[in-house]
Order: structure tokens, then sequence, then C-alpha cells
């Protein structure tokens, strides 16, 4: 079931200063094609929610998603190879940003120009630093044989 959470209270979620107290390790987890996750807790001192960032590296898309256990995606960095459409309609393209709103939970996009999407690593990083997500130990560097999109 998700968790009631309007587009204000997310927001305030996602502004709060949190921590990742334990490094960021990639797990491969594909047999035939290279597939990457990680799973962090994510501590908010100010609130008793409980918050996760996922990540995920498959063939040809890839996520971030912090999330308010068990379902709900407050924020997301995700590249499609198809993209897909706005709640308005509009095109939100390959490379995108989702926001939480209680409408139209995570459907709504927009075009981010503060992520460099060459280069996995330093969109986490971008993505966190969004997040306001502290991490004292340095993510586990993700080395990817075949090209990102």
């Amino acid at each position: 079931m998700a968790t009631r959470l309007s587009r204000q209270e997310a927001d305030q979620l996602a502004a709060m200063p949190k921590l990742i107290s334990e490094q960021i390790r990639w797990t491969r987890t594909g047999a035939r094609v290279e597939t990457y996750r990680f799973l962090a807790a994510v501590a908010c001192g100010e609130t008793e929610t409980s918050l996760v960032l996922h990540g995920v590296v498959g063939k040809t898309n890839w996520s971030f998603v912090l999330m308010v256990e068990p379902d709900t995606p407050i924020r997301k960095l995700t590249v499609h190879g198809r993209g897909h459409a706005n709640p308005d309609g509009s095109d939100a393209g390959a490379h995108h940003k989702h926001v939480w709103d209680e409408d139209s939970k995570d459907r709504e996009t927009y075009y981010p120009t503060d992520i460099d999407f060459t280069d996995i690593n330093a969109a986490l990083l971008g993505f966190l630093a969004e997040c306001t997500i502290t991490v004292p130990i340095s993510p586990e560097t993700l080395i990817v044989e075949r090209r990102l999109k």
C-alpha cells in the first residue's frame, strides 16, 4: 500500500539533511547481461520516516531512487531507452528526474541540467547532492564495460 504523502511533505523530506553511514556498494545481479544494483538505508535525524536509496544499472536503463518505505519514490533520476509521457501528455524524454505528487504519484518529470549523464558515478554524486544526502565514505566506483545512455 502506498504511503500517503503530499508534494510538500515529499519536498521537505528531500530537503532535510540525510546520511548514508555505510559505503554504497554495487552488486552484479545479471547472469547474461551486466546488471548492477545497490540498496542503502538513509538516516534522516529530523524524522522517524524510513528512507532507502536504490540504484539500478540495466542493459539500457539506469536509475537512482530515494524512497519512503515501503513504496513511495519521492525523488528519482532515470534514463530509459524509450522515455515516457508526463501526466500532461508532454514527452519526458529519455533522461529525466521524477518528483512525488499525491495526485500523479511519481509520473511528473523534468529534464535535469545538473547531472552528468556520461558518467554513472558522477550522476550518483549529483543525485546524492540534490537529495541532501551525505556519504562520509565515497560510493564504490562502478565500471561498466558498455556505453550507458
